[in-house]
């Protein structure tokens, strides 16, 4: 994918000056309103500097289906959306403040292989680099391989994430400022 050959998924953690806890991502998109409960925080370790790389797993979703019953997906939508959490770190922390909260909005083009993997608990990495942002959302493209591999499972190419503002408290107004009618 044209968008995704820009990504090195071969590069060395020297690339990455920041280490970010999962933990503080969960907890910062919390802050915003967009909440995860723990079948959803499957990033297992975030890396980031002029891009980033985040470490996920699949989770075991069959466990808390009725009969421990899972329907067979390509890729399940839990896992998807660990990759969509992943992309948010691409995000420098001066830009995550700008944008606050963060939901997808579009994707110019996806491809999924059949080889992705459905396994609870295998590990894969998403390499993603942020394309643009501004106070209305940002745009970035992201890869995703599998533990052992350079070859991408998942590629996205131009995705859009839309900003739902600033919370009251990360607003650099206060009400007195504004001018209300």
């Amino acid at each position: 994918m044209e968008s995704t050959e820009r990504l090195d998924l071969t590069s060395t953690s020297r690339s990455y000056t920041r280490n970010l806890a999962p933990k503080s991502l969960f907890d910062d998109l919390y802050r915003v309103g967009v909440v995860h409960g723990p079948l959803f925080q499957n990033i297992k370790e975030i890396r980031a500097g002029n891009d980033s790389v985040t470490t996920m797993t699949v989770s075991d979703v069959a466990a808390v289906m009725p009969y421990n019953y899972q329907q067979p997906h390509v890729i399940h939508p839990i896992t998807l959306d660990s990759v969509f959490h992943a992309i948010y770190t691409a995000l420098p922390p001066e830009a995550r403040k700008a944008v606050g909260g963060s939901v997808p909005r579009s994707i110019k083009e996806m491809r999924v292989s059949s080889r992705i993997s459905n396994c609870p608990g295998n590990t894969m990495r998403a390499y993603s680099h942020l394309l643009h942002h501004n106070l209305q959302g940002f745009d970035a493209v992201s890869a995703v391989v599998q533990d052992g591999s350079e070859t991408p499972v998942l590629e996205i190419s131009d995705m859009h994430f839309q900003s739902l503002g600033r919370t009251s408290d990360e607003s650099e107004y206060t009400r007195a400022q504004l001018c209300l009618v």
